[in-house]
């Protein structure tokens, strides 16, 4: 069963301009030459604290051309080619900041392969990367030299090791003409990208020029604006992130780089008047409940308005595509701190209705939803303006160049012909082929014998052939009594109860019944009546109740990199290790529980017996 391809003219203002629309036959090199070509004096990259981000802040932003750019890569790949040849893996662990981009082009420029590390990974996973890739050069950023100082001696192989503020000394105070090699095609490696990690060690995708620049150039097509300024904040080794900028980039758009990462976000916005802003629904999640918590006993009132400008943006497609409406003044104590905002993106997963409205209404811009993968080059389906969600997990139509269908569910659970529910699959030219298993040497197709990726996400095909987001394959238990539990579902369904940020349900084959871990910022009264009600109450068994819990509260929960992925995923293996004492401790308060409820029901039974055999007398 297929999905439906997006209605690309309606929902849209955007009218497609082809010589702007990147390429996918190019390598990366030769994007960026045309970009070069396309643009010149056009601003590209900016920052206020300068080309590695480690300098003094300043009040305005400072932005390269494409033509200086270009320079600065052509000095910087002179440079590195007395260090790497063709197809050499070079790491770049380092904070968002143009040298990141300049790094990453002079790297395509050798014919050498650019290995993006998250910061946040922490020390164990940051090792396996470099050695699963065996990455000849590290490019490393000031703060992360601590993690790669403890790395060092236990790596096994010996790296070299640059640093990128003397890199920036070097490309500032020389000059070097160097022509790109040009022994690469399209469809050989240019990029390895991790996956988030949240089941394991992450994977390491192999992303050819073609699978990068289609997966923005899918996404992007008739979605995103020509030529305007994005801010980069989310983490350059995320597929979504590092897509999307070099999208951005091709239509001649501008990169600035956040100073600190969220800490001076809005200062950020307003300094570098960015005209689209992408993020994740943990990330709007946290502005969300800020701007609920400002509001107080006025919230409901500001939902009542919320609610209103929807609609007028059902009514008219004019405000459909545009964001904005007459009624946006209510909105201005928040829009005015995004006075050049056009459009707002939210990636990675499905966004909950309340948290949708927000974005679609506060903003006073359009707002594009979409899912994706590191396999899939970020690219799989996307939904815009107020096309018709279906639930809180609706996840979009097909984007182009791209197949996205639903096969039997392989463990039973459902019949795709009755229920529409089955695994989502993507085919396109931004899917990559190859992921490493062991050692860079050895990799291992990760598409079936028709190039399908088969996602391990599970989804259900809605009547207008969009696709809903259901839950990870591997999220399902089944307990001692045969009952099937869909551990995601019933969480997305506890973080619903006012308070509670993260909610973490877990249950093992031999248990009657789950357990729960609550993470919020507030002590939440009578917790566990309010979970065994709001499940109940939305449609679940008795036992997929959790029968305890145990709320921990008072930290920023989404900066554990033990339970979150840099992109705000939760990583369930980081949850069962991390809270592995509280856990045992709420399932041995359930097996204590369970002998007073079996007692109950052997009694019911013995009493049924005994009336049975007194009528039949």
């Amino acid at each position: 069963m297929f999905a439906k391809r997006h209605d690309f003219s309606l929902h849209s203002q955007l009218e497609l301009i082809s010589n702007k629309e990147p390429n996918p036959n190019l390598t990366m090199v030769q994007a960026f030459q045309q970009m070069v070509t396309n643009y010149q004096d056009d601003n590209m990259l900016g920052s206020r604290n300068g080309l590695s981000g480690e300098s003094k802040l300043t009040q305005s932003y400072r932005y390269l051309s494409f033509i200086e750019v270009e320079k600065y890569v052509q000095t910087l790949s002179f440079y590195l080619s007395q260090h790497i040849n063709v197809n050499d893996r070079v790491a770049i662990f380092s904070k968002n900041c143009p040298m990141v981009w300049i790094s990453e082009l002079s790297v395509q420029y050798l014919n050498g392969v650019s290995v993006s590390l998250y910061d946040t990974l922490g020390d164990v996973n940051i090792q396996y990367c470099l050695e699963i890739t065996q990455s000849k050069v590290i490019i490393i950023g000031k703060n992360q030299k601590q993690i790669l100082e403890n790395i060092l001696p236990n790596l096994n192989y010996a790296p070299i090791v640059l640093d990128i503020t003397y890199l920036e000394e070097y490309i500032t105070t020389n000059q070097q003409n160097f022509n790109a090699l040009c022994a690469k095609t399209a469809d050989d490696t240019s990029n390895i990208l991790f996956s988030s990690g949240t089941s394991g060690s992450p994977k390491a995708v192999l992303l050819t020029s073609r699978n990068m620049i289609a997966g923005g150039a899918n996404m992007g097509y008739r979605f995103l604006d020509y030529q305007g300024i994005m801010l980069s904040y989310l983490p350059l080794a995320h597929v979504f992130e590092k897509n999307f900028e070099f999208l951005f980039m091709t239509r001649g758009g501008a990169i600035a780089f956040s100073s600190q990462g969220t800490k001076n976000l809005i200062q950020d916005i307003k300094l570098s008047g960015v005209t689209m802003l992408i993020g994740v629904p943990r990330v709007w999640q946290k502005i969300y409940n800020g701007v609920k918590s400002k509001t107080g006993p006025l919230w409901p009132i500001f939902v009542a308005f919320m609610y209103l400008k929807v609609f007028l943006m059902y009514l008219f497609p004019k405000y459909e595509k545009t964001g904005k409406t007459p009624i946006d003044i209510v909105f201005k104590p928040i829009s005015k701190n995004f006075p050049k905002l056009t459009f707002v993106v939210s990636g990675s997963s499905a966004v909950s209705k309340q948290l949708r409205i927000f974005l679609q209404t506060c903003f006073c811009a359009r707002l594009g939803t979409g899912y994706g993968l590191t396999e899939t080059g970020a690219n799989a389906l996307y939904i815009c303006g107020t096309m018709k969600y279906w639930d809180d997990n609706t996840l979009g139509f097909t984007t182009i160049n791209t197949e996205v269908k639903i096969i039997p569910d392989d463990t039973g659970h459902y019949d795709l012909q009755k229920t529409k529910i089955g695994e989502i699959c993507v085919k396109s030219n931004s899917v990559a082929r190859f992921i490493i298993r062991d050692s860079y040497d050895n990799k291992i197709c990760q598409l079936d014998s028709e190039d399908f990726y088969h996602t391990g996400d599970m989804g259900i095909l809605n009547p207008d052939g969009s696709i809903s987001f259901l839950r990870r394959k591997n999220l399902v238990i089944k307990l001692q009594q045969g009952e099937f539990l869909d551990l995601e579902k019933i969480e997305k369904i506890i973080e619903q109860i006012e308070g509670v940020e993260h909610a973490f349900v877990t249950a093992q084959p031999q248990d009657y019944a789950p357990v729960c871990i609550v993470l919020s910022t507030l002590q939440i009264q009578n917790l566990q009546e309010k979970i065994d009600i709001i499940v109940r109450k939305s449609g679940l068994k008795g036992f997929c109740v959790p029968k305890a819990s145990k709320q921990l509260y008072g930290q920023e929960w989404l900066d554990n990199r033990d339970l979150f992925t840099p992109s705000a995923k939760k990583i369930h293996n980081g949850f069962q290790k991390v809270f592995d004492k509280d856990i045992n401790e709420l399932r041995q308060n359930c097996s204590e529980l369970k002998p007073q409820f079996s007692k109950k029901i052997i009694a019911v039974i013995g009493v049924s017996i005994a009336v049975f055999f007194i009528y039949m007398k």
